[in-house]
Order: C-alpha cells, then sequence, then structure tokens
C-alpha cells in the first residue's frame, strides 16, 4: 500500500465542520434503530453509498451523466465534499461562494438531522 503525505493547502476548519456532522449522521442512525445489529446494518447500507456518490472515494467527473445528477440532487453530501475539495486542493478561502454553499448545505442537514434526532428522542418511549 502506497501512502502518499498530502497537506492541506487552505482551512481546516471545515474540515471539523464536515466530520462533526457526520457523526451527527451516525446519531441519527443510532436513534432510528432498535437495536445496535441494525444500527450497524444501516450505517453499511447508507453511509456507503453517500460516501461512493458524494465524491468522497469516487470523483464526480468519473461517475456516468445519470449518476452524476442523481448523487447532486439526493445526495446531501455532494456540495459540501467538492467544497472541501477545493478548500483542500486548490486552497480557495472560506469566503468563496462555492465554499460557502457547501457550508451553508451542511449546516442546514446538521440542524435538520438534530432537530430530527430530539423530536424522536422527545416522543419516543422506550
Amino acid at each position: 500500500m502506497l501512502i502518499v503525505p498530502r497537506a492541506i493547502i487552505g482551512s481546516s476548519g471545515f474540515l471539523w465542520h464536515v466530520t462533526n456532522c457526520l457523526s451527527i449522521s451516525g446519531l441519527f442512525l443510532s436513534v432510528i434503530s432498535k437495536t445496535v445489529t441494525d444500527c450497524i446494518l444501516m450505517s453499511l447500507g447508507v453511509c456507503y453509498p453517500f460516501l461512493v456518490l458524494s465524491g468522497l472515494i469516487w470523483p464526480i467527473e468519473a461517475m456516468h451523466p445519470a449518476l452524476r445528477i442523481f448523487s447532486q440532487i439526493f445526495i446531501p453530501s455532494t456540495l459540501p465534499v467538492e467544497s472541501l475539495g477545493n478548500i483542500i486542493n486548490r486552497g480557495w478561502s472560506v469566503m468563496n461562494f462555492h465554499v460557502v454553499k457547501g457550508f451553508v448545505l451542511m449546516g442546514a442537514h446538521c440542524i435538520a438531522l438534530n432537530a430530527i434526532n430530539i423530536l424522536i428522542l422527545t416522543f419516543e418511549k422506550r
């Protein structure tokens, strides 16, 4: 296995924001599942396609055009991953318009998942 050192050119604060929102997604999966096994199976069924289709593992530009349109419309992490790539690879600042769009979308996704988590935990009787 070849490991190539990679330096982050831009700000690493956005990287912290993305990892925080991914942990909130994991909390959401654990809240809606009944057992640990259900949670593990759901995380495999949800997270792996999200990782591949968002451009984190396989680049968006190399996907089939229909799959690219699907990932840009239905996968909420596609635009934040593009923003993170622009920060790391191109050295864009956090104030760039495309980076701000990804930042706002990821923040809205985190707020929505947190609200759903709170509602489920508040009204669920265990």
